[in-house]
């Protein structure tokens, strides 16, 4: 449902089979990507909640550093301070819940998300739009 670079890697949130898909160099045609976030490998697509588990991210953004990923239905925004280089690594932050395992209901409150959708970080700011209800921007610092 989204792609981001940095003009040197490409970046596909792959929403349907729960997974971030991860090329370290911009393709030139048809070639498979390096690294899978949200899944252990290529082949799986079960959903879950833990810091190496997506569910539905529709939104990926990068600045060449980090990499942060919408991850919808559970609720939350996971960010990974830099690229990884095997598949599956764990996210090292989440916002909008209290722990990388919760996908609790979503809490009207300043640190609470509801189905976080599109995501943009401007190298000083990460904001967050949520889609379902709320219908609010948060920004990050």
């Amino acid at each position: 449902m989204d792609i981001a670079s940095d003009g040197r890697h490409l970046l596909l949130a792959d929403t349907r089979n729960n997974r971030i898909l991860i090329w370290n160099h911009l393709p030139t045609g048809n070639e498979p990507p390096d690294v899978v976030l949200g899944q252990p490998n290529f082949g799986a697509n079960a959903p879950g909640t833990s810091r190496s588990k997506l569910r539905w991210p529709v939104s990926v953004a990068t600045d060449g550093e980090h990499i942060i990923v919408a991850d919808t239905y559970n609720n939350r925004v996971l960010i990974w301070n830099r690229f990884p280089e095997r598949n599956g690594t764990p996210a090292d932050i989440v916002l909008g819940q209290d722990s990388f395992e919760n996908d609790l209901p979503p809490r009207y409150t300043r640190d609470g998300l509801f189905s976080p959708g599109g995501i943009w970080f401007d190298g000083h700011f990460l904001w967050v739009e949520e889609f379902k209800f709320s219908n609010r921007i948060l920004r990050y610092s």
